[in-house]
């Protein structure tokens, strides 16, 4: 598993569970053409539109399901914190499980920060930002930080 930084979606392995809650929650990559302003992404700041993506996850498409490489409170973590990402409605269930679990699941010591805050802060309807940094960005910044730091 390659990582550039401790936060949100800062790995290739919460990239490919992205991946995957994309494909299962029917989303097609671009909508009306193939170029990035109709782009559709469950990652937020990467979707052209978010709220068109939001009114779509808001319709119940995506449910925690098992998926045999991940484990299932990380899947329901993940879900809630993209679900939060674009604004969707947070069901107070899901917000209770994401509560229970985000400490036990072995994220990395931003992201840990990340979920709790924005578990304190998050109102529906608007969108989080994790601020967590792309690939891109963390190498123009001089690359990722250091685990001990």
């Amino acid at each position: 598993m390659g990582a550039w930084g401790l936060g949100l979606f800062q790995s290739d392995y919460d990239d490919d569970l992205i991946s995957e809650l994309h494909t299962e929650a029917g989303l097609p990559k671009f909508v009306d053409g193939d170029d990035m302003k109709n782009f559709r992404s469950l990652y937020a700041p990467f979707d052209s539109n978010p709220s068109i993506t939001r009114n779509h996850l808001d319709s119940g498409v995506l449910e925690p399901h098992k998926k045999d490489r991940f484990p299932p409170a990380y899947i329901v973590v993940i879900i809630g914190a993209l679900a939060m990402g674009l604004g969707c409605r947070l069901l107070q269930g899901l917000r209770n499980l994401m509560n229970d679990n985000y400490l036990e699941i072995g994220l990395m010591r931003d992201s840990k920060t990340q979920i709790e805050k924005a578990l304190e802060v998050y109102c529906d309807r608007s969108p989080y930002d994790y601020r967590s940094k792309d690939l891109n960005e963390v190498i123009r910044g001089g690359g990722p930080p250091l685990a001990n730091s």
